[in-house]
């Protein structure tokens, strides 16, 4: 559930930057690497899901041998949701900090459109 509430009284906050060589960042999202900067500068893919696949793939087998139903497989699926949920985590903070490594190098920032999706 989503609630959105908007306050007349409240001004808008807006700022205006008026993009400049000295303050403007390119990037490029890629397959090999997950984004290359206008300056060169590249960011490898972590691969949190690959580095973890042996662990899943022993949480998985485990939970295929429980009965289903029984307190022990629900013991199984906490345990493979929970290390599910680690490299979703993991994921989402890598994204965090790689925006806000860009933002503290720039005001504006450009991304490329490319189609690749």
């Amino acid at each position: 559930m989503t609630l959105s509430l908007e306050e007349k009284s409240v001004p808008a906050l807006t700022t205006k930057v008026e993009p400049t060589l000295k303050n403007t960042l390119g990037i490029d999202m890629g397959l090999k690497e997950f984004l290359v900067t206008s300056e060169g500068e590249s960011v490898p893919i972590p691969q949190y899901y690959r580095k973890s696949q042996q662990g899943l793939k022993t949480l998985q087998k485990r939970l295929s041998r429980k009965k289903k139903g029984s307190k022990r497989w629900l013991k199984a699926v906490k345990a493979l949701a929970k290390q599910h949920k680690k490299v979703a985590d993991r994921r989402k903070d890598f994204h965090f900090k790689t925006a806000n490594e860009l933002l503290l190098k720039a005001e504006v920032i450009a991304q490329t459109r490319s189609g690749v999706p």
